[in-house]
C-alpha cells in the first residue's frame, strides 16, 4: 500500500514538474511569450536608436545643435538596450536572476543611470527648444556651437551617473525584484529620503520643467503665428523648427506614458499594496517599449530622420540586390562622404533649407 502511494505521489510531481520548474509558476507557453516580446523589444530598440546615431553623425543636414541632444538621448537608449535589457531577457527566460548577487546593484544603476539621464536629456531639449523659440535673442548664448550641446550632454550624462549610484554607497538598496524580472531600486519606506529625492526632485521637478517650456514655446508660436520672422529666420526654418518640436514634445508624451505606470505601481507598493505579477510585468515591459518609440515617431513626424531613414534602406536594399556594382557603391559611398549626405543618388529638392538650431 505505501508502493503504491509513493508511486502516485512521483506521477503527480512529474504532471506539475514543469510548472514547479519556473521560479514564477508560469506555463511554458507564457516563458516563451514573454522571452519573445523581450527579444523584440531589445533588438528593436538596439537597432532603431543605432539607425538614429548613424544618420544624424553621416547626414549634414541633421548635423544641428538640437540633433546633439537627439543622439545623446539614442545613446541612453542604446546603453540600456545592450548593457541592460539582456540581463532583463535573462531573468525572463529562468525566472530568477541570471548574472550574479554581487553585480546585481551595478546592473540596477546602470538602469537608473540611463532612465535619468533619458528624463534629463529631454529637460534639455526642451530648454533649448525654449531658448530658440521664446528667448531667441539669448539663444546663441547659451548654445554657441555643437561642441557647447556636446559640453551640455556630458554634464547630463555626469549627474544622472552621481544621482543613480548613492544606493551603492548605502543611500537607498539596489536589489533583485522577482516579480519586474530586475535588479531596480526597492522602493520602501526605509530609503524613503532617496526615493523622494528622485521621484520629486528628479522625475517630478524635471518634468515640470518639461512642460513649461513647451507650454511658453506654444503660447510664443500662436501669438506669433503672424509675425513669424520676429522669431524665427524665414518661414522655411520656421516649418522645420514646428516639425522638430512636435517630434521632440512627441517623444516626451511617450516617455511619460510609458515610465508613468509603473512609477504608480512602485508608489503603490511602497505603501503597502500587493499587485499581482501580470501587473509588474505589464508595466515594466511598457516602460521598455520607450526606448524603441523614439526612431518610429522621429520616423512618423519628422521629414528630415524620414528622408534620412529611407536613405539608409535604400542604399543597403541597392547594395544587397545589386550584386555587380559594389564598386559603384563604394564610389557613391565616397562622394557622399564628401558632401555629408546619406543619399545613394540626390534625389531633386533633397536639400531643403533647415535651421542651425
Amino acid at each position: 500500500m505505501g508502493s503504491l502511494t509513493n508511486v502516485s505521489n512521483l506521477s503527480n510531481h512529474k504532471s506539475t514538474g514543469l510548472h514547479n520548474e519556473d521560479p514564477l509558476g508560469r506555463a511554458v507557453a507564457l516563458v516563451a511569450i514573454e522571452t519573445i516580446f523581450a527579444l523584440a523589444i531589445t533588438t528593436a530598440s538596439l537597432l532603431g536608436n543605432a539607425l538614429v546615431i548613424y544618420v544624424v553623425r553621416k547626414d549634414s543636414r541633421l548635423r544641428t545643435i538640437t540633433n546633439v541632444f537627439i543622439e545623446s538621448l539614442a545613446w541612453t537608449d542604446v546603453c540600456m538596450a545592450f548593457l541592460h535589457m539582456p540581463f532583463w531577457v535573462g531573468s525572463i527566460i529562468t525566472g530568477r536572476w541570471v548574472a550574479g548577487q554581487t553585480f546585481c546593484p551595478w546592473a540596477a544603476a546602470m538602469q537608473f543611470t540611463f532612465g535619468i539621464c533619458s528624463i534629463l536629456t529631454m529637460g534639455l531639449i526642451a530648454v533649448n527648444r525654449f531658448f530658440k523659440v521664446v528667448k531667441s535673442n539669448s539663444y546663441a548664448k547659451y548654445f554657441k556651437s555643437r561642441r557647447s550641446a556636446v559640453f551640455y550632454c556630458l554634464l547630463v550624462w555626469m549627474a544622472a551617473a552621481l544621482l543613480a549610484t548613492p544606493p551603492l554607497y548605502g543611500w537607498g538598496v539596489m536589489r533583485y525584484h522577482d516579480k519586474f524580472a530586475l535588479c531596480t531600486l526597492i522602493w520602501d519606506k526605509q530609503h524613503l529620503s532617496y526615493v523622494l529625492t528622485i521621484i520629486l526632485g528628479v522625475i517630478n521637478g524635471t518634468t515640470v520643467v518639461i512642460f513649461y517650456c513647451y507650454y511658453k514655446i506654444y503660447k510664443t508660436v500662436k501669438s506669433s503665428s503672424t509675425n513669424v520672422a520676429a522669431h524665427l529666420q524665414n518661414n522655411a526654418s520656421h516649418a522645420t523648427d514646428i516639425k522638430l518640436l512636435k517630434s521632440t514634445f512627441a517623444v516626451v508624451c511617450f516617455f511619460l506614458a510609458t515610465w508613468m505606470p509603473v512609477s504608480l505601481v512602485v508608489v503603490y507598493e511602497t505603501v503597502g499594496g500587493r499587485p499581482p505579477r501580470f501587473v509588474f510585468a505589464s508595466v515594466i515591459f511598457l516602460m521598455f517599449t520607450s526606448s524603441c518609440g523614439n526612431p518610429i515617431i522621429y520616423g512618423i513626424l519628422n521629414p528630415q530622420f524620414r528622408r534620412a531613414f529611407l536613405s539608409v534602406f535604400k542604399c543597403r536594399l541597392s547594395f544587397a540586390t545589386d550584386e555587380g556594382s559594389t564598386s559603384n557603391i563604394f564610389a557613391q559611398s565616397r562622394a557622399t562622404a564628401q558632401t555629408s549626405t546619406l543619399h545613394c543618388e540626390k534625389p531633386p529638392n533633397a536639400l531643403a533649407p533647415t535651421s542651425v538650431g
